[in-house]
């Protein structure tokens, strides 16, 4: 749920789960053994920096501050947007895309 302080462990899950799709069709497959229910918040603050998914947003600059549990729930949202653009974006998702609509 988007309106709870912390994130629910089915809302982490997703986060790792597309942070993992993200980083491994990226250019530092390595780090995906770096992403888990603990660390997915900094990863996530790391790539929207590095990714600028979200350009000068003032949600990436609220992330350098504050705990992502702390934003609001339409800042959350944004972020949880920008990662499913991004990894519509990775190499496998666009594989099985291609192939689906090659069937």
């Amino acid at each position: 749920d988007l309106n709870t302080p912390h994130p629910s462990p089915s809302l982490s899950e997703l986060h790792v789960a597309l942070l993992t799709l993200i980083v491994k069709g990226g250019d530092t497959p390595d780090e995906v053994r770096m992403i888990d229910t603990d660390t997915w918040p900094s990863v996530l603050r790391e790539h929207l920096e590095d990714s600028h998914l979200l350009g000068d947003s003032l949600v990436v600059e609220a992330l350098k501050y504050s705990e992502y549990s702390s934003l609001s729930a339409s800042d959350r949202l944004s972020i949880l947007d920008a990662l499913v653009d991004n990894c519509l974006e990775t190499p496998a998702i666009r594989h099985h895309v291609d192939a689906s609509l090659a069937q």
